[in-house]
């Protein structure tokens, strides 16, 4: 560009010599220090603290004869400061992002988990009891109906202790008798072989797994088409219906791969989730946790506890898992249960801790309204979880919800089920 003087010249910024020294004034360098280093930092002295400061400032010892150390602390800094950990320092930033709907307050009602109502509490009791004498009446071999409840009656329910259930002692009879001695990891995948698939006819198909080094998918996958070719689910309804009604129309062939592929992660972690110090112990929620990190068994926990569950009949588990009845992971039937007997939506979700704790105290509620049966049956923790999920069923049939009809075995030879009128409709309401 140009400037008019008394003489019109042009200039420009010519680059000094290689030995030319740089000469600036004391206003430049202050006003390039000023630039790099912000006011707020400077004028604030070391032993404030503030987030704004810089880090050597910040870190600066104090001046005393002995070796700085940093302040001892209970660990709730660390926790508040994991927490915020990506999360922007500036207000404004935190308000838009939560005004935005990004950062939600968690609700109130979350703080306070409570007992339900006593009129609720004793809805739930009444249903197990129910459920019980049905068992109790076709085990020995009574005619239907066998109870005044036309909704146990006529739909499919599990039975209070999971020990019952015909899937359960399949298992107990041929896999738990027959292979009692097996060790801790061998029982964990077998396990978990046996609920990701979940039918009898799969199980029996592929037997019993003793060198877990010598599985292998593509025959597993053999196992799985034999079952489907034979007419048979190789996949149960109770756990994923998705996979169920897979089978119903076509060879899932990209189904079963999926499913081995989780039971391959299993085979391969197996021996660390069993994994304890030399004579020691592992919690139930230990072993659990580990298995929820095998991809296909985590979410809610459910299908890690159903293997677990299993796996708890062995004696070699027995000795390993240690459990003091006062932790499972809810499914997501068991909130849905929860939330019925709280009297909230169906899709409230407190947090997982939340549920346990309240499982904890609608057992207890139980134990306290009823200890005769709850020691009969000897109820605990896990059978709250099922039976929270049953529950969850049975009030979906007031409210016109699906729910499996009850089909019973062809061997019973019960005729088809007449309608009756609903004796209990109170209870669904």
């Amino acid at each position: 560009s140009a400037r008019s003087t008394e003489h019109s010249l042009k200039w420009a910024l010519v680059p000094p010599q290689a030995n030319a020294p740089l000469r600036l004034p004391v206003s430049a360098f202050l006003a390039l220090f000023l630039q790099t280093w912000p006011v707020a930092c400077l004028m604030l002295p070391p032993c404030c603290g503030h987030a704004s400061c810089s880090p050597w400032l910040r870190a600066w010892p104090p001046g005393t004869s002995r070796p700085w150390q940093p302040r001892p602390s209970n660990g709730a800094y660390e926790e508040a400061a994991e927490g915020m950990r990506g999360l922007p320092l500036s207000r404004t930033t935190l308000k838009a992002r939560y005004d935005a709907g990004e950062l939600k307050r968690p609700p109130s009602v979350a703080a306070s988990p409570a007992a339900p109502a006593p009129a609720e509490t004793a809805k739930f009791l009444r249903m197990l009891k129910t459920r019980e004498q049905i068992r109790l009446a076709k085990a020995a071999g009574a005619p239907w109906p066998w109870s005044d409840d036309d909704v146990l009656n006529r739909y499919k329910f599990t039975n209070v202790k999971r020990e019952h259930d015909r899937t359960t002692a399949w298992l107990r009879a041929h896999w738990t008798a027959k292979h009692g001695n097996a060790d801790a990891a061998t029982v964990l995948f077998n396990c978990g072989v046996f609920r990701v698939f979940g039918t009898v006819a799969f199980a029996e198909q592929t037997g019993w797994t003793a060198d877990m080094s010598a599985w292998n998918a593509f025959l597993e996958r053999c196992n799985a088409v034999a079952c489907w070719n034979a007419g048979n689910h190789a996949f149960t309804s109770a756990y994923n219906r998705v996979r169920f009604n897979a089978e119903r129309s076509r060879l899932p062939l990209d189904v079963y791969d999926k499913e081995l592929s989780t039971l391959e992660g299993l085979r391969l972690a197996v021996d660390d989730i069993v994994a304890a110090p030399a004579g020691g112990r592992l919690s139930w929620r230990a072993v659990c946790t580990r298995l929820r990190r095998v991809s296909g068994f985590g979410g809610s926990g459910f299908m890690a506890k159903e293997v677990l569950l299993d796996a708890m009949g062995w004696p070699s588990v027995r000795a390993l898992v240690r459990d003091e009845g006062d932790w499972t992971p809810p499914g997501p039937g068991a909130r849905r249960g929860l939330n019925r007997l709280h009297g909230r939506a169906l899709n409230f979700d407190g947090g997982e801790a939340r549920f346990i704790t309240e499982m904890r105290l609608l057992l207890r509620t139980l134990l306290s309204l009823d200890p005769e049966f709850c020691k009969g049956v000897s109820l605990d923790i896990h059978d709250v979880q099922f039976q929270l999920c049953e529950y969850d069923k049975y009030c979906r049939v007031g409210d016109g919800g699906h729910v499996h009809p009850y089909r019973p075995h062809v061997s019973m030879n019960i005729p088809d089920l007449p309608a009756r009128p609903h004796p209990h409709r109170a209870l669904l309401i």
